[in-house]
């Protein structure tokens, strides 16, 4: 029987690889072949990596796309009564659901970036999301005049 140790520390002679050898040489003593390989701070081919993102306050972001939207279909609802020649009257309606708003971003890291060779003392690359996408749906219905 043999025994295959991976060591996945960046650091090279550290504590993990200490341990190893102590392992390595318990094994010995029951008779046991092992081979240690170091595979900490190497690239690893066809790496696929995911990044999520959160947010701490999902709430105030809702609330900033709801008054965004409300001014929006608000200046809209102005331009089009002013080509029509007619006079924007009193909000009747509005129509929302107070479900989860769909939060998203579309940041892409090639393997390099996560799956490379870490940064001195294995620490995580710094990442931030690129443009934060925001999907929700809301109606405004205003009488005409």
């Amino acid at each position: 029987m043999k025994v295959l140790m991976l060591n996945g520390s960046c650091n090279a002679g550290g504590s993990t690889q200490a341990g190893l050898d102590i392992m390595a040489k318990v094994f010995a003593q029951q008779g046991v072949e092992t081979e240690i390989v170091r595979v900490g701070g190497k690239p690893v081919a066809d790496c696929k990596a995911e990044v999520n993102f959160t947010l701490s306050d999902s709430g105030a972001i809702q609330t900033a796309l709801l008054d965004s939207a409300a001014k929006n279909a608000r200046k809209k609802a102005e331009t089009l009564c002013a080509a029509l020649g007619a006079k924007l009257g009193e909000l009747v309606k509005i129509d929302y659901n107070w479900s989860e708003i769909d939060i998203y971003s579309h940041t892409r890291y090639g393997s390099g970036i996560i799956c490379g060779a870490p940064a001195p003392g294995c620490a995580a690359p710094e990442i931030d999301p690129e443009d934060i996408k925001l999907n929700d749906t809301a109606t405004f219905v205003w009488q005409i005049g």
